[in-house]
């Protein structure tokens, strides 16, 4: 064996001559990135279980650093505006944010990438549904304050005055953690039509002069916690409780406790009001993508900031949790999405046409998104897929994971040593049985 081996050397070191150079173009080129990496992954693994150590708080303002210095590649998170130019998709700013710094920061109009406002609150842009998320975060800050007990407590035992003797008396087991997980069992239709149509219940609520009123009086359809339905009639009612435990809008609330701690300032957001002066705790919510990705950072660090505590770690921790199995086959926390992107887990605060806070804890990575695309999911998808959880690593013609591609060189390339010796081998015997 060792004398074929010998002869068809030129073939093994071959092999190991392709091995080495991918090995050192691979290692020359990221070394850096590698270790960065490295290391950010042991303080990511920290900070997803502390109380929120960072080693700053962008308060005041954000600081923003080069991608490799936090772990990932420059030059793939650009290709997010060359794809979003040639797709024409039709979003309007793009923010990473990698272990509590900006990797990437991106406006645009028409398309293309243009210079951030001179007055930036002129940014300010409306979150539709993601509105739901920071009415939750305002539960959690009443919970923790002692405004309710618990989330078990009904919606009637705080407004009494709104009951109707006709309603259907299983209204009256309808609890906070019902309205949060949207599993009132109200009947509801928000996805059969398109929002701006007659069939639609959110639309149908919006041009209604009571809306609170609208939901309430809609049949039950289901028993309480029985039925999982989206419903911005449920985040409507917590707004309403919001306001009569605390004497104050959901919008005031938000503001005092939440808002003002993290330094989001009083022209860089707004809060539309229902008719009847209730805040609108389902999608009227303004902010700037900045401001965005403050809330993702407060809820990456367990909603500590600064070393306060906004909301209580064990409400944030069973808000971004699934509380649907087994009603539905949605993942839906306490009005937070669960969502996964291979191979990472996640939650997010979405909006219609694409507003977006997504929070990855295992990488200490905050996306946000504003547009106004009506194939969000699919583009934004893509994008977080393609071109921000791809620079996590190394991209240098080498995509995905390039440690599996080079192994897989070395295995087919040593299979094909053995082959092709052996196949010479048996017909060197063959040759000199004749």
């Amino acid at each position: 064996m060792m004398i074929y081996l010998k002869k068809y050397s030129f073939l093994v070191f071959l092999n190991l001559f392709i091995v080495i150079f991918i090995l050192s173009f691979f290692l020359i080129s990221n070394l850096d990135l590698i270790i960065i990496q490295s290391n950010y992954e042991k303080i990511s693994s920290i900070l997803r279980t502390s109380t929120g150590d960072q080693d700053y708080w962008p308060t005041d303002n954000w600081l923003t650093t080069k991608p490799e210095k936090q772990g990932m590649n420059s030059k793939k998170l650009s290709e997010i505006y060359k794809y979003i130019e040639e797709e024409q998709v039709n979003i309007h700013s793009v923010i990473v944010v990698r272990n509590g710094y900006i990797v990437e920061e991106g406006y645009l109009s028409y398309y293309e990438v243009r210079d951030v406002k001179e007055d930036y609150s002129e940014e300010m842009h409306i979150l539709y549904s993601v509105t739901k998320s920071i009415t939750s975060l305002c539960i959690g800050v009443a919970l923790k304050k002692g405004y309710i007990d618990n989330l078990s407590q009904t919606f009637f035992e705080f407004l009494p005055e709104l009951w109707n003797p006709t309603y259907d008396q299983r209204k009256k087991n309808i609890t906070i953690h019902h309205l949060l997980t949207m599993t009132s069992g109200i009947e509801w239709d928000e996805s059969s039509n398109p929002y701006g149509s007659p069939g639609n219940d959110f639309t149908n609520m919006f041009y209604s002069t009571d809306w609170v009123q609208y939901y309430l009086d809609k049949p039950m359809e289901y028993d309480p916690g029985e039925n999982f339905e989206y419903s911005g009639g449920s985040s409507m009612l917590l707004s309403a409780l919001i306001q009569k435990v605390t004497n104050k809008t959901t919008s005031e609330f938000a503001d005092e406790n939440i808002f003002t701690p993290l330094g989001i300032l009083e022209n860089h957001w707004r809060w539309d009001y229902a008719p009847q002066g209730i805040t609108e705790g389902a999608s009227g919510l303004h902010m700037t993508p900045k401001d965005m990705a403050k809330i993702g950072l407060l809820c990456l660090n367990n909603c500590t900031w600064e070393g306060e505590e906004i909301v209580s770690w064990e409400y944030i921790v069973a808000a971004t949790i699934d509380q649907q199995s087994p009603l539905s086959d949605s993942t839906y926390g306490y009005q937070f999405w669960i969502q996964w992107w291979f191979p990472y887990d996640a939650y997010a605060a979405i909006g219609y046409m694409g507003q977006c806070i997504v929070m990855f804890p295992e990488i200490n990575m905050v996306i946000v998104f504003t547009a106004n695309e009506m194939n969000y999911n699919y583009y934004l998808d893509y994008i977080i897929e393609n071109f921000i959880i791809t620079a996590i690593g190394v991209d240098s013609g080498i995509t995905g994971y390039p440690i599996a591609i080079i192994w897989f060189i070395i295995i087919i390339g040593s299979l094909g040593t053995i082959y092709l010796v052996n196949k010479k081998r048996m017909s060197a015997k063959i040759h000199k049985k004749r």
